[in-house]
């Protein structure tokens, strides 16, 4: 869904992963010029600390089974940023929806 940031009202795409009542993953997305890119990386470092994992357009942190992710891809001077907020504890539950392979 698209929905607005309350401290200055700019507009970002919000989706989630629910399982069990229990938030999976969160990705907040977003485009615009590589400023964008500078001031996500600027605030993610502010928040967690150094880089923990770097790769060509990605940037990843990591607390025990969760972490957060920040990817951008574009041209020029346009970007299209992705942050990731993923819980590995809650993404190991979905095994049990899978359906088991019946015995022969």
């Amino acid at each position: 869904m698209r929905i607005r940031d309350p401290a200055d009202s700019a507009r970002f795409y919000l989706s989630a992963n629910v399982i069990d009542y229990q938030t999976s993953v969160i990705d907040f997305s977003d485009s615009g010029s590589t400023v964008i890119v500078a001031r996500a990386q600027k605030d993610l470092v502010r928040r967690f600390g150094p880089v923990q994992r770097r790769e060509v357009g990605m940037w990843e942190w990591h607390q025990g089974r969760r972490f957060v992710r920040l990817n951008w891809r574009g041209r020029a001077s346009w970007r299209i940023i992705s942050i990731t907020l993923n819980d590995r504890d809650v993404m190991d539950r979905i095994a049990k929806y899978i359906p088991r392979k019946a015995k022969k």
